[in-house]
């Protein structure tokens, strides 16, 4: 039996998320809960757009943006096809995407099979959400404890835990979480022609697909702490600094790792509820 590279969507299989679940929450205020999802959707991509933009400035996001990804995508498919030049791939996906990739492809390569991905031809490209994650990074580990982590639409909050929760020192805490860090993912749709191919170690090919398909390739950027580090800054003898390496790097693909933390995050609330009851 040969393996088969499940990380990749091919051919009639459909999309891992159909339709996003996203987070809705009632801390910002009582009117914007009562917001149809579509248009509370609509202002939070507004709301980090105009992040995203005042950060690497208009004339590069999203239409320079969007041409790298462009390039990006059809280098990853590339990286991603065998044999597989690890340093390469190292450099384009983040360290998780990349080790969960290079687990199925070295299955694949031990058994001596052939894969080969690419895209010929790209129809349109467009960004289907940004993710903006606030506070800093220690928030988000398993150890956190100091901080409670609010999420409305795709905007993230670390809020310090604190015995008062009056309205000015929410303020307070929302703007020390905007300043201690942030990070931006970028989910960019592909309207694509892609070809998948896989080969057998007697060189039989098992699988030629060819299919038009939009393609999810999630861009992401370094965790900046603090979150000034991304702006442009002017020392006291006028000398500008050298704006910070964004690095951007793939960090999913067709909602792989998403559907994973998803489902994850279902079974914790599950089991919580369970210990509540």
């Amino acid at each position: 039996m040969v393996y088969v590279l499940t990380a990749w969507l091919h051919g009639n299989q459909p999309s891992r998320i159909k339709q996003y679940p996203y987070p809705t929450a009632n801390f910002w205020s009582s009117i914007l809960s009562l917001l149809p999802i579509f248009f509370q959707h609509q202002l939070c991509k507004w709301l980090t757009a105009r992040i995203l933009t005042g950060a690497v400035s208009a004339v590069y996001f999203p239409d320079h943006f969007l041409q790298g990804a462009s390039l990006a995508a059809r280098q990853v498919c590339a990286a991603l096809s065998t044999p597989v030049d690890r340093d390469d791939l190292q450099l384009m996906l983040t360290t998780r995407f990349y080790d969960r990739m290079i687990n199925e492809l070295d299955k694949l390569e031990s058994e001596k099979s052939k894969v080969t991905i690419d895209i010929p031809k790209i129809y349109g490209i467009n960004v289907r959400d940004i993710w903006v994650t606030l506070g800093p990074r220690k928030a988000y580990s398993e150890k956190n404890r100091e901080y409670r982590i609010l999420k409305w639409m795709t905007l993230t909050l670390a809020i310090r835990k604190t015995q008062d929760d009056n309205m000015n020192e929410s303020r307070a805490k929302i703007a020390k979480s905007f300043s201690d860090g942030i990070n931006f993912k970028v989910d960019v749709e592909i309207d694509a022609e892609v070809t998948y191919t896989l080969k057998s170690a007697k060189d039989e090919i098992l699988i030629d697909d060819r299919s038009r398909r939009p393609v999810l390739f999630r861009f992401e950027s370094p965790h900046f702490e603090p979150t000034d580090r991304i702006y442009y800054k002017v020392s006291s003898d006028l000398i500008e600094e050298p704006p910070v390496n964004w690095n951007w790097r793939v960090g999913d693909i067709d909602y792989l790792l998403e559907i994973e933390d998803l489902e994850n995050e279902a079974r914790e609330e599950k089991d919580l509820s369970q210990l509540e009851d």
